[in-house]
């Protein structure tokens, strides 16, 4: 098997300095601001890492001392991270990370750095490009790493046909009445705080809501690049356990909710709708993006016959607009489907023997007797919950990269 550089889709002009030792934790800091401070005064973009929130608040007081602007990188900034990372890779940026892990996609270098970086081998490259410094013994170099490891995963995952598109979430509770119904509630806000940290747009398409608590179903689309890419893997069965506020006994329930992720297709990609197949009904909105039209039939439903789909959409103050929707995803449903059904074929040909039911249980959220949220498909894990709940799914999604990405690879060494 014939082993190349990776990533292979760019010429990467990289310096790697070896490592300064000193005696005291203060001289190491000491230097380590007067590098910074000399690098800033030239404009060049500085990622500071370090191995603990500890380290990073030692360095955030230091370089508040020395007056050099900077932004700060950790769990305590998480509604800001992608603001924060976003401007990394920018001209002056001083950014401090305690952990850059599954980040490093996201920096790109703005103008006036970029252009210095094919010029580095031939002058002095000191000032150049992006600069990774580490607050410990071969931090920089692994964060280095990490940040070329993280564009080729991320290049390779999202490689897809609809992976730069904008994405559909559908959200439907399983069996379990009330609680399942807030279940899918509380998933549906889960989604639209990740969008939220990840500075991407959405719309409610459609909103239906639980009879005491949370939804009966719910249609989100997300606008954004690679929206697609990035969420398809949260397609499944989420399961969740905790003591049902909704119980006199406050007993210990189970309960289920699906997600389905679809792309929003756009005119390149060809799905026929025969329309004496379909059957479009008026109805009046409610729930969320309802309120304001629900006193006209403005809400719209279709029915694929053949398929027996069925999508609504209510969020528009016209038909007209909601009926557009409607078809689009319609439209959506019915690729999904046929993806599916050529997948299966594909499988049986190749004989695998894999499970792609869009219904698979993926994920697990336990909130008593103890907190945790572990992914079945990855065994990748956290305790955190009420981190995860508000939208902090990078772990997951790039665990996930990480499965795929490996499988892969494995596939074009046995070609």
């Amino acid at each position: 098997m014939r082993v190349v550089p990776i990533p292979t889709n760019r010429p990467i002009a990289r310096f790697d300095d070896i490592d300064s030792v000193y005696g005291t934790e203060d001289a190491k800091y000491a230097a380590l601001i007067a590098d910074v401070k000399d690098r800033h005064a030239h404009g060049q973009p500085i990622l500071i890492g370090t191995t603990s929130v500890e380290k990073s608040e030692i360095v955030d007081e230091l370089l508040t001392k020395a007056n050099i602007p900077h932004d700060v990188l950790n769990a305590k900034n998480h509604a800001r991270e992608a603001g924060i990372i976003a401007q990394a890779g920018q001209k002056g940026a001083v950014t401090i990370a305690t952990n850059m892990a599954g980040r490093g996609t996201d920096i790109k270098l703005g103008r006036g750095v970029a252009e210095l970086v094919g010029e580095a081998e031939e002058k002095e490259h000191h000032y150049n490009g992006l600069a990774v410094l580490g607050t410990e013994r071969n931090e920089s170099r692994r964060i280095d790493n990490q940040l070329h490891m993280d564009a080729f995963e991320t290049e390779l995952y999202l490689s897809g046909a609809y992976d730069h598109m904008n994405a559909i979430l559908e959200f439907h509770p399983g069996a379990g009445g009330t609680e399942a119904h807030d279940w899918a509630g509380m998933l549906f806000r889960m989604y639209t705080k990740y969008c939220d940290s990840h500075g991407f747009k959405y719309k409610v398409l459609d909103y239906q809501e639980g009879e005491e608590a949370g939804i009966s179903s719910a249609t989100l689309e997300v606008m954004g690049k690679n929206a697609y890419g990035l969420l398809k893997s949260e397609r499944g069965v989420h399961r969740m356990v905790r003591l049902s506020p909704f119980d006199a006994a406050h007993s210990r329930h189970t309960s289920f909710a699906s997600v389905n992720v679809m792309p929003e297709l756009d005119d390149s990609v060809d799905v026929e709708i025969n329309p004496a197949e379909i059957t479009i009904e008026t109805y009046r909105s409610s729930g969320a993006g309802g309120q304001n039209v629900n006193k006209t039939e403005s809400a719209i439903r279709i029915i694929h016959h053949p398929t027996g789909i069925v999508v609504t959409c209510q969020v528009e103050r016209s038909q007209m607009q909601n009926k557009a929707l409607a078809m689009n995803l319609l439209k959506s449903r019915l690729f999904q489907l046929r993806e599916k059904e050529r997948q299966e074929k594909l499988n049986k040909i190749n004989g695998v023997k894999k499970d792609i039911e869009w219904g698979s249980q993926i994920r697990s959220y336990v909130f008593q007797p103890y907190t945790m949220v572990k992914d079945h498909r990855t065994e990748y894990s956290v305790g955190d919950i009420q981190k995860v709940m508000d939208g902090n799914l990078d772990g997951f999604i790039d665990m996930k990269k990480k499965e795929v990405n490996i499988e892969s690879l494995l596939e074009v060494s046995l070609i």
